[in-house]
C-alpha cells in the first residue's frame, strides 16, 4: 500500500521584513553639502539692525492698538454728545400751581446751571522708580562683567545724565551697550546733549555712537609715519661733482 505524503501545515507565520528604500544620490549629495556649509557670522551692526527692526515692529503694533482704543473713546464721546438734551429752560411761574412749587423748581434749575469749580492743579508727583528697568540693568551688568572686567565698578562710579529710555536702549544693545556706556561716561558733555533730546533722537544718537565705536575697533592699526629727522638715502654715484665735493667736506670737516 502506497503511502501519500501529507501536507505539512506551517505553524509559524513567515515574517516579512520591509526595508526602506535607500536615499537617492541627489539627496545624499544635498545632505553632504548641507553639512559642509558653515553658519554665516552675523556682525554686531547686523544684530543691532535686527534688534531695531523687532523693537519697531512691536512698537508699531502697540501704537496701532492705542490708536484703536482712541477711536473707540472718541466714538463714545460723540455718542454722548449726540444724546445730550437741549439746555434746560428756566421754569416759568404759570407752569406751577403754587408759589412754593415754582420756587423749588427755580432753586433746582439754578443748582443745575451753576458752573462747577475748576479743578485744583495737581501737585507734581515725584518720578517713580521703574523697578523692572533697574532689574534689567542689574542683569545687564552681571552678564557683561565676565567679558569686560571692571565694568561693574565703572557703573557704580559713573555719574552722568541718562534717561530711562536711553538706558533701556543701551541694555538692548548688549555688548555694544557696554562700549556706549563707557564712552558716555568719558564724555559727559555728549551725555548731557543726548539726554536733552527726544526719545526718538536719543535712539538715533546712541546708534550712531555704537556704529562709530564698532568701526574704530575694527579699523587696522595706523602705519607709523616716517620721522622728519630721518635722512633719505643718497646715491653718491648720481651726484654732480660740486654736490659730491660738498657732501665729502661735510663728512670730513663737518661743514
Amino acid at each position: 500500500m502506497d503511502t501519500q505524503a501529507l501536507p505539512v501545515e506551517a505553524t509559524e507565520s513567515t515574517a516579512v521584513v520591509t526595508e526602506s528604500p535607500d536615499q537617492s544620490d541627489d539627496q545624499k549629495i544635498g545632505d553632504v553639502a548641507a553639512e559642509g556649509q558653515e553658519t554665516p557670522k552675523v556682525s554686531r551692526r547686523d544684530r543691532r539692525a535686527e534688534r531695531r527692526i523687532s523693537k519697531l515692529t512691536a512698537k508699531n503694533a502697540a501704537l496701532e492698538e492705542a490708536l484703536e482704543k482712541e477711536r473707540e473713546r472718541f466714538a463714545k464721546i460723540e455718542s454722548r454728545l449726540d444724546s445730550l438734551a437741549q439746555p434746560k429752560q428756566r421754569p416759568q411761574r404759570e407752569e406751577f400751581e403754587s408759589e412754593e412749587d415754582y420756587e423749588d423748581a427755580l432753586v433746582d434749575y439754578r443748582l443745575e446751571m451753576k458752573q462747577p469749580e475748576p479743578p485744583k492743579p495737581e501737585e507734581p508727583k515725584s518720578q517713580a522708580v521703574d523697578q523692572a528697568l533697574v532689574d534689567r540693568f542689574q542683569g545687564f551688568i552681571e552678564e557683561n562683567e565676565s567679558n569686560t572686567p571692571g565694568f561693574e565698578k565703572l557703573v557704580r562710579e559713573a555719574h552722568f545724565p541718562l534717561s530711562d529710555h536711553a538706558l533701556a536702549e543701551i541694555i538692548d544693545m548688549g555688548e555694544d551697550g557696554v562700549d556706549v556706556f563707557t564712552h558716555l561716561n568719558s564724555d559727559h558733555s555728549e551725555a548731557m546733549r543726548i539726554s536733552r533730546l527726544s526719545a526718538r533722537d536719543q535712539t538715533i544718537e546712541l546708534e550712531k555712537i555704537a556704529d562709530s565705536l564698532d568701526l574704530k575697533s575694527s579699523a587696522p592699526e595706523p602705519i607709523t609715519p616716517v620721522s622728519g629727522n630721518d635722512q633719505p638715502v643718497v646715491d653718491e654715484a648720481k651726484l654732480s661733482t660740486d654736490d659730491w665735493i660738498a657732501r665729502r667736506n661735510k663728512k670730513v670737516f663737518g661743514r
